[in-house]
């Protein structure tokens, strides 16, 4: 299982921020964003997921405790950061517009945005992103993977969603041609039996390298995050991953050669 808290993981300097805010990591989980960050029914208080346990494991590996506020979107909480509330994003990564108001730790997963089609869809070949030149692809709305299609395939029609659940109800429903998310997420809806009925088409050429990120005004607390990452052993790493990133038996051979390349960094 879990190690316990190793010695002399902070600075002084670190530990004495650290108290000076009640030992405590301020958290603002997202309310829909499987399997990293969500709410497991209407009337859970905490979150639950894969981002969740690791600020948890870094938490006892620093003495401190992870509290966790109001759960929201991401475009909402993207809101407060800029608009100068602290917390901690939980599982986010990189891009240079952020850059400019946030903070980023190491990352602690990586992971690729996969194409998801109906298993009705009809195509000869392993799909990318440019088969889908003026068709229509549901993606979430404020993740990495919606700027990169804009950014590189413009002739893409992008239906921004709300999130990923709902880019897959779309795509049930024959109102996309296709849905891209990363592999983790995907794989939270094979309990779901969603696989019985999409596939994953290919992949996107788009890595996810997820991590914690602060506002600008916080620079102790990305020190801390990263002291704590640091000692979180492989095994740790392992247990965190099988218990949140699973495919069903019945998972198709491209999910299978997908879901071989996930890795933890």
């Amino acid at each position: 299982m879990f190690s316990l808290v190793s010695a002399n993981v902070l600075t002084p300097d670190q530990s004495s921020w650290l108290k000076k805010h009640n030992n405590t990591l301020l958290a603002r989980p997202e309310r829909n964003y499987p399997p990293f960050s969500f709410l497991s029914s209407s009337t859970s208080a905490r979150p639950k997921g894969l981002a969740v346990d690791y600020l948890d494991l870094v938490a006892k590996k620093v003495g401190a405790q992870a509290t966790f506020l109001e759960a929201k979107s991401r475009n909402t909480i993207l809101s407060d950061i800029k608009s100068g509330k602290e917390g901690i994003i939980l599982a986010i990564a990189e891009s240079n517009e952020r850059l400019d108001y946030m903070y980023f730790s190491e990352a602690f997963i990586s992971l690729p945005a996969v194409i998801v089609i109906r298993k009705d869809f009809r195509h000869p070949k392993e799909l990318t992103l440019a088969d889908f030149e003026a068709k229509q692809l549901a993606v979430t709305n404020g993740y990495e993977a919606f700027d990169y299609i804009r950014d590189n395939y413009p002739k893409i029609i992008l239906d921004p969603v709300s999130d990923d659940e709902v880019a897959l109800q779309k795509l049930l429903l024959g109102e996309v041609d296709a849905a891209v998310m990363d592999l983790a997420s995907l794989s939270y809806y094979t309990s779901k039996d969603v696989l019985s009925y999409v596939a994953i088409g290919g992949q996107t050429g788009f890595e996810y390298k997820l991590s914690f990120a602060v506002p600008k005004t916080m620079p102790e607390m990305i020190t801390i995050l990263n002291a704590g990452l640091k000692e979180i052993t492989p095994t740790e790493k392992s247990i965190i991953s099988d218990r949140w990133i699973t495919f069903k038996e019945n998972t198709d051979s491209k999910g299978e050669k997908v879901a071989k390349v996930l890795q933890s960094p």
